[in-house]
């Protein structure tokens, strides 16, 4: 199977001012790969406080530690890199040679190496969240989180999808 997208006439794209997302002709193979992942990777815990905004956030290791082992179970990958002045493109292919990529470009706070390596940490971790659809939540309240999703399915049994909102 070929791992490789080709930019050839069979690509779909969908662009914005800021944003592109491309997809190989056909999506089946990679739908059915993304719904398994989604079965088995479960929900990214944020393990780090940011003290300036008092908020918590998941942080770019643990996302890719959490999504690592069911990418593979699942025949997936992902590739990121910068491209151009401040854009990111990140790049998920299944083993059947489906793919989907996004781009977009966010400019750094500060244009410096810091700043900009900054910028494509923060660009990583949000691609990769919105590219696989991930659920980030903070850690789990002893259970009752579990519930509380654990009666929703079972309410709504049969739907693919299931969005659980959080009290503010």
């Amino acid at each position: 199977s070929n791992l490789f997208p080709s930019h050839d006439t069979t690509t779909l794209s969908f662009t914005s001012k800021t944003k592109t997302m491309n997809k190989s002709h056909s999506i089946s193979e990679i739908t059915k790969a993304l719904i398994l992942f989604h079965v088995k990777v479960g929900e990214i815990v944020k393990d780090a406080k940011n003290p300036f905004f008092k908020s918590t956030y998941a942080t770019l290791q643990n996302i890719q530690e959490t999504i690592r082992e069911p990418l593979i179970e699942c025949g997936l990958t992902v590739s990121q890199h910068p491209e151009g002045e401040h854009g990111l493109n990140t790049l998920l292919m299944h083993e059947s040679g489906e793919w989907l990529e996004s781009h977009y470009i966010m400019a750094p706070v500060k244009n410096d190496p810091q700043g900009i390596g900054s910028c494509i940490t923060y660009q990583k971790r949000y691609a990769l969240v919105s590219i696989l659809n991930l659920s980030v939540n903070d850690p789990d309240d002893d259970g009752n989180h579990a519930d509380r999703i654990d009666q929703l399915c079972r309410h709504k049994r049969g739907q693919a999808y299931l969005t659980v909102q959080q009290p503010y």
